[in-house]
């Protein structure tokens, strides 16, 4: 008893054991800080809310061990810092102990708070995808615009204050160099050792260690932020093993997804006709009511639905932008890891649209008002067989917005391009004004402070402009003998039911196709069967070459009537939508997280998701 008194209060003896003492509570005051980063990702803009009281106290007791490693990871130059001045027989400076914890609390916290804001955003944690993002710094802090700074600074300055008055209440002791406190010094080395790795095992320790629940919210809470952010910084390589996406299905259960691959469906009366696809950022099948949202804000796109071919139950494959093009132009289908954009060789051997129409003497451009080097776009529109490629280096004048140039100027740059180019032509074209920060011109047309508020505006915004853009083009020889498809890039969550980042909801989207050239039997039809986005490519593929639509092997179009379900990808899962049912799959813990309809087919899906996400996997390493 008295040893550990002597241990624990060292200040009346400042020998030995106080000095060891002091890297004790060094080493508490370390892991302290762990739990504190766990509960800032739990409170910030309110993570706990959607989980259980079971859900909430199994994140600290299946997080133990990733707290503990990153609390032996960052306790070793402490520990280096003591042993040195033990050797040079040297009194630890207060200061530079106390100067490095708080460091670490300004650190974690903020890796805490992102990770919260991340999560709120994008259904994950720090990840691959987001340290790419980090290599564009401008289009990172825009991404992060509307994020709750001001209660961060406060969360920081409490917890900086609070760390900083009790570090001091144990000082550190003269450093005596004996036996025994040398002894003491170097059997903590291979205690540490064990700590980080997580143990004597033959596989180090990893984020799956704390996974515990069907409840994405509660796995995510349970990993340590910052052994998470160290582990992808100093884990650049996304190596895929197949097998942790093995579940036992054959591959062609995953057919009924997709359908076999055939000739595309003719929807034109024109040979030839030009193509101009306009994805659309965030647009949400949520903010149109044609598309069975509870909102109006996308009037001039369901008027071009009402008289043009929209598809009412289309899905998104992805939940980024990265992965709305190599689907909208590639027929990819999203990952449930980083996108196929981040290795530019992967995606340079995608089949493209860009090619189909370019192989049969099309003139093929694609503009945007952003920087394309962003996530490696640019480097995939070129190598997919873009002849042209403009973005906001290629306008004249500064920087209008924080992501580049308003979709007004996008489109009348797009306008100008389109005039000046041969027939027929092939046009790609991106708009970017209703990413967050949602900076648009003019008056408010949706009154509110809230971010979803600022959305809507956005949406109204480009919505308008692209009204625009048709009424001032509609007279252009052009104009008349031109096809336009105009689909969103990935849908977002607005607040309604069945919306979070994993579920269907999120994920639904609108597809219209509209022009002249659309075959009369189409103007004005709405297909209300379930569709994927990947169909837009062998799709399209009618126009220039039926024949290549079998190079698009994960979808057989958007008017196949034999195929009427979706599949979706997200961070560490998959969805399936059929016209009845829905279910939700999370892959670690591998199981089942949402379901709705008829069990049977539930079962069916599910095993043709699997399926599907294995063929997937040995598709992406055969690129």
């Amino acid at each position: 008893m008295n040893l550990i008194k002597d241990i624990l209060f060292h200040k009346k003896n400042p020998g030995t054991l106080g000095f060891f003492s002091f890297g004790v509570y060094q080493f508490a005051l370390i892991f302290l800080l762990q739990w504190i980063s766990r509960t800032v990702f739990l409170l910030h803009r309110g993570a706990a809310g959607q989980m259980s009281a079971p859900d909430m106290a199994g994140t600290w007791w299946h997080g133990l061990p990733l707290d503990l490693s990153m609390t032996c990871y960052l306790f070793l130059p402490v520990w280096l810092y003591m042993f040195f001045c033990l050797l040079l027989r040297k009194t630890p400076q207060w200061s530079m102990t106390t100067g490095y914890l708080l460091l670490l609390t300004v650190c974690l916290v903020f890796l805490s708070a992102a990770d919260a804001e991340m999560y709120r955003v994008w259904g994950s944690k720090f990840n691959r995808q987001a340290l790419d993002y980090m290599r564009h710094p401008d289009e990172a802090l825009a991404s992060s615009s509307d994020a709750a700074w001001g209660i961060l600074g406060f969360e920081l300055v409490v917890i900086v204050w609070l760390y900083y008055r009790i570090s001091g209440l144990k000082r550190p002791s003269p450093a005596s160099l004996s036996v025994k406190t040398a002894t003491l010094q170097v059997l903590i080395l291979p205690l540490l050792v064990l700590g980080l790795r997580g143990g004597t095992g033959n596989v180090p320790i990893s984020q799956s260690s704390a996974y515990f629940s069907p409840l994405q919210a509660a796995n995510l809470a349970a990993v340590n932020s910052g052994w998470n952010f160290f582990y992808y910084v100093t884990n650049k390589s996304d190596k895929v093993n197949p097998e942790d996406y093995n579940h036992g299905v054959p591959a062609d259960e995953s057919l009924i997804l997709f359908g076999k691959p055939s000739t595309a469906f003719t929807f034109t009366q024109t040979e030839r006709p030009n193509v101009v696809v306009i994805v659309l950022e965030s647009f949400t099948a949520g903010v149109s009511q044609r598309f069975g949202g509870k909102r109006n804000h996308t009037p001039f796109l369901d008027s071009l639905a009402a008289t043009g071919l929209a598809f009412t139950r289309a899905y998104a494959q992805g939940d980024r932008t990265d992965k709305g093009l190599a689907c909208v132009f590639s027929g990819w289908p999203g990952q449930p890891w980083q996108s196929i954009l981040n290795e530019p060789d992967k995606a340079a051997r995608l089949p493209s649209l860009a090619q189909v129409f370019g192989s049969r003497g099309y003139r093929t451009v694609f503009t945007y008002g952003g920087d394309l080097d962003f996530a490696n776009m640019g480097a995939y529109l070129r190598n997919s067989g873009f002849q042209q490629v403009a973005d906001l280096h290629s306008f004249s004048g500064s920087r209008e917005s924080k992501w580049g140039m308003y979709d007004g100027t996008m489109f009348s740059s797009l306008s100008a391009i389109l005039d000046t180019l041969q027939k027929p032509f092939f046009a790609g074209a991106l708009t970017l004004s209703s990413h967050e920060p949602y900076d648009v011109p003019g008056p408010l047309q949706v009154q509110g402070s809230k971010p979803v508020h600022k959305f809507f505006n956005s949406i109204q915004y480009t919505d308008r402009e692209l009204r625009r853009f048709f009424n001032s083009n509609q007279h252009k020889p052009w104009f008349s003998n031109t096809i336009f498809v105009l689909v969103a890039d990935h849908g977002r969550d607005i607040g309604d039911p069945d919306m979070e980042y994993d579920h269907p909801g999120h994920f639904h989207i609108p597809i219209v196709v509209w022009g002249s050239p659309l075959l009369p039997q189409y103007k004005g039809m709405a297909v209300n069967r379930v569709v994927s986005q990947t169909g837009i490519a062998p799709f399209l593929c009618a126009i220039a070459d039926s024949a290549a639509a079998t190079r698009f092997s994960w979808s057989a179009g958007l008017l196949n009537p034999h195929v009427s379900s979706a599949i979706y990808f997200y961070t560490g899962g998959f969805g399936l939508v059929s016209d009845s049912t829905a279910l939700v799959f999370h892959n670690e813990p591998a199981g089942v997280v949402f379901q709705r309809g008829n069990s049977k087919i539930a079962d069916k899906l599910l095993r043709a998701g699997q399926a599907a996400q294995f063929r997937l996997i040995a598709d992406y390493l055969r690129f």
